[in-house]
């Protein structure tokens, strides 16, 4: 018995489609890999945005604590400031009338207590805040009652671009408009 064995016919070109179709997933997959770069890094940039939010916060809490004469220690009669209607609402660098004229020096003696010294605080606070997040606003609200301690709330806002699904970073800066976020803190100076 004779046998014939059939060779390969017209294989030719098949690796080669193989190849393009292997390039081609690869391609998809590193695609997606450097949007999933870029969106870490987004995120990273927001959160950190957010830390340092959060650490000026309590950055501002420590500067009320500091000073409890000026924030809980009130004659007969009188209303803490930044109460109610009067809030103190802090944005860029100058400071709100309410705390009174900020001294051109400012240290824990007895030519600067209390008012002064708080006004001296927020100065330099709204100044740091300016640097690290510009176009903040802080609102300190303290509960106007007729029984200590007071207890004050911190409201921080500011405008957070967000990088979404199928934002690139540069059209990102360009075009996205910003979100506004906050960030509360309650305190009992």
């Amino acid at each position: 018995m004779h046998m014939t064995f059939l060779s390969h016919t017209r294989q030719r070109g098949v690796s080669l489609i193989e190849v393009l179709v292997a390039l081609l997933v690869i391609a998809v997959g590193v695609l997606g890999l450097s949007k999933m770069q870029a969106l870490a890094i987004s995120n990273s940039q927001v959160s950190g945005v957010r830390g340092v939010v959060a650490m000026q916060a309590a950055s501002l809490a420590a500067t009320m604590h500091s000073d409890k004469a000026y924030w809980q220690v009130l004659p007969a009669g009188t209303t803490p400031p930044c109460t109610g209607a009067t809030a103190c609402v802090l944005t860029g660098t100058t400071v709100p009338s309410s705390f009174g004229a900020v001294p051109s020096s400012c240290v824990k003696s007895a030519r600067c207590l209390n008012g002064p010294m708080t006004a001296w605080d927020i100065s330099n606070w709204m100044t740091q805040m300016n640097t690290l997040v510009p176009g903040y606003t802080a609102t300190i609200d303290c509960a106007n009652s007729a029984t200590l301690p007071v207890v004050c709330s911190i409201e921080i806002v500011w405008i957070e671009k967000q990088a979404g699904g199928g934002t690139t970073s540069a059209s990102l800066a360009a075009a996205t408009p910003g979100v506004s976020q906050a960030f509360y803190l309650y305190v009992q100076p």
